[in-house]
């Protein structure tokens, strides 16, 4: 009898230490990680039909702490591929979001198109498992790079709503996450919309909307990055929204302060260290966003 209770009490504690610790893979799109994240943006889906150049990378972000992805959606790469490469990031607990945008969105052909991507991602989850659909919409919309938006943005502004407003109510439908790349200036006082009977700035605008707000500070040090994306992260707060703080490491037409593509990835790593500690004394939920795989990965030592 007693021999039977200590076996009863060793397997109770066997499976209890067991279960704390064992590693848990996501089945579902939906699933959160837990604490800061780390994303990077994918923009080369023709990688899809490799197995091994996708391996390859993978082990890369799973080692470099990488827990989302944001995949280009869009191409002539088939769906097979899509859900074949997003099972094999949760197998790694990494999650994936559908990444897309065009300034042309703001015209009404535009509009339309970027309508019929909105659908085709949900055709995308309807047909897809759980461990293969995205977890969110991951939008790269830069309102600024269409040349008649940065002559006169009020001209615009309804353009820019609608496609804001849209995101919203698909992801709502769909129960997606919905983020938003945006510039740091994006706060311009001087970019006033109309909403519920209010001006507000476009940063605002776009904070209230999303659930993520993703902020390019793309300069090469982690001061100027926490500076530059201090308005915005107020406003993140402010609405309760997450946020995260891109950076920069291809090369870039701008100017070198702009990106830590000359630095290499030994001063870029102290200095995502530096603004990772810069963003812990912020209340608000964060992550970290390097743009993007390709560039990260051949980052000079």
């Amino acid at each position: 009898m007693i021999w039977r209770v200590l076996v009863i009490i060793f397997s109770l504690l066997l499976a209890l230490i067991s279960g704390c610790n064992a590693t848990t893979t996501p089945e579902s799109g939906q699933e959160k990680p837990h604490g800061m994240t780390l994303g990077t943006w994918w923009w080369n889906v023709q990688l899809l039909r490799s197995a091994d150049a996708c391996n390859s990378r993978l082990d890369f972000l799973k080692k470099e702490g990488v827990t989302e992805i944001y995949l280009y959606f869009g191409g002539v790469v088939s769906t097979k591929y899509y859900q074949e490469f997003i099972v094999d990031c949760y197998r790694r607990n990494i999650r994936v979001a559908a990444l897309g945008g065009d300034a042309d969105w703001l015209s009404d052909e535009g509009y339309a198109r970027y309508k019929r991507w909105l659908a085709r991602i949900a055709r995308y989850q309807a047909e897809s498992s759980e461990s293969e659909k995205f977890y969110g919409v991951h939008l790269d919309f830069e309102p600024g790079q269409d040349p008649d938006y940065a002559a006169d943005p009020s001209s615009k502004s309804d353009s820019v709503a609608r496609i804001y407003n849209s995101g919203r109510g698909f992801c709502d439908e769909n129960n997606l996450i919905f983020e938003a790349d945006v510039s740091m200036w994006i706060d311009d006082k001087r970019l006033l919309m109309s909403d519920q009977d209010q001006q507000v700035t476009l940063g605002e605008y776009i904070t209230r909307r999303v659930d993520t707000v993703s902020i390019m500070a793309y300069r090469d040090s982690a001061i100027a990055q926490y500076q530059g994306a201090s308005p915005m992260i107020r406003l993140s707060s402010k609405y309760g929204k997450k946020v995260l703080i891109g950076s920069e490491t291809g090369i870039s037409d701008e100017a070198d302060f702009v990106t830590y593509f000359e630095e290499g990835k030994a001063h870029f790593n102290q200095e995502q260290l530096k603004l990772k500690s810069l963003m812990d004394k912020e209340n608000i939920e964060y992550g970290l966003a390097v743009h993007h795989v390709e560039s990260w990965l051949e980052l000079k030592n």
